[in-house]
């Protein structure tokens, strides 16, 4: 009886994890729509030459939660940038990590490995 007990509790276990994982999936994909709609808004604002998210937003079963949005710009302007990190967060609502590839000794695999974002044609 233990053992019928102990397999239904991993049961909805397993599937109460299934849930969450497709929770944060669906709320992950979510969230990359309205980072793409917010960049496009904001190109009325500011002026880069590219432009990549990377990190958990763009890996799936990477994202959580807590998870702040991390997005690398080439060619913005040092004096716009902690303007485009606070327009960007709040426009998305949420926290926002905003890296200057000049300046990043990681660039190249953010890159390699980034989504690199397209202005929507309209």
């Amino acid at each position: 009886m233990l053992r019928a007990r102990e397999k239904q509790s991993f049961e909805l276990w397993e599937r109460l994890a299934g849930d969450r994982a497709r929770d944060r999936e669906r709320n992950r994909r979510r969230l990359l729509g309205r980072v793409m709609e917010a960049l496009d808004q904001l190109t009325g604002d500011y002026r880069w030459e590219e432009l990549y998210i990377f990190g958990s937003l763009i890996k799936p079963a990477r994202f959580h939660p807590e998870s702040d949005v991390d997005v690398a710009l080439r060619g913005l302007s040092k004096f716009d940038h902690f303007a485009f990190v606070g327009d960007l967060s709040m426009l998305i609502e949420r926290p926002v990590d905003v890296v200057l590839l000049e300046e990043c000794p990681f660039a190249e695999a953010i890159v390699s490995k980034g989504l690199k974002w397209q202005k929507k044609v309209i």
